[in-house]
């Protein structure tokens, strides 16, 4: 397993990082957490797709997504048999639905603040709908997960490269 470079591994660090300083000095008039979650969450599961590293993510199994943070993601499929079989699934319906615009916000009614985020996405070949509705605290867990998964899979390069080489 190769790692094209660490920049995957990077982008994870600086997106959580910048969304950390969002989230920390959040007002009423901005900076918006929620908003750079969402930006933050698109660079983390569409970055993958479109640098090849979509295939790597294929071996992260979801029992070992969980180990490595990655909390439960309850899909709703028109597809009785659908299953997600690995973080490359979850990731793929979750970055289709962000990349395509399918994303709904929904107010919590105590604080009448974005409290989730409902992801859809559509496989109009195979007739198939899939929609998650996750908590802004979980699609924050996600993100964490994924610079766990980013760094994992940077490691497993890495022990690969040096088993290579030697």
């Amino acid at each position: 397993m190769t790692m094209p470079e660490s920049t995957y591994r990077d982008l994870m660090h600086r997106t959580i990082t910048n969304y950390e300083f969002v989230r920390d000095n959040a007002q009423k008039d901005g900076p918006y957490e929620v908003t750079q979650l969402v930006n933050s969450f698109v660079a983390v599961v569409g970055y993958p797709r479109e640098r090849a590293i979509g295939e790597l993510l294929k071996a992260v199994s979801i029992e070992k997504g969980r180990d490595l943070g990655l909390p439960p993601i309850p899909v709703i499929s028109s597809n009785p048999n659908y299953r997600a079989d690995s973080v490359a699934d979850q990731a793929t319906m979750l970055r289709n639905a962000a990349a395509h615009g399918r994303i709904k916000f929904s107010a919590d009614e105590n604080s009448r603040q974005i409290g989730a985020i409902t992801f859809s996405d559509e496989n109009r070949a195979r007739d198939q709908r899939t929609s998650i509705a996750l908590t802004i605290e979980t699609v924050e867990q996600i993100l964490y997960a994924f610079r766990n998964i980013a760094e994992y899979l940077f490691q497993q390069a890495s022990q690969l490269n040096k088993t290579q080489v030697g």
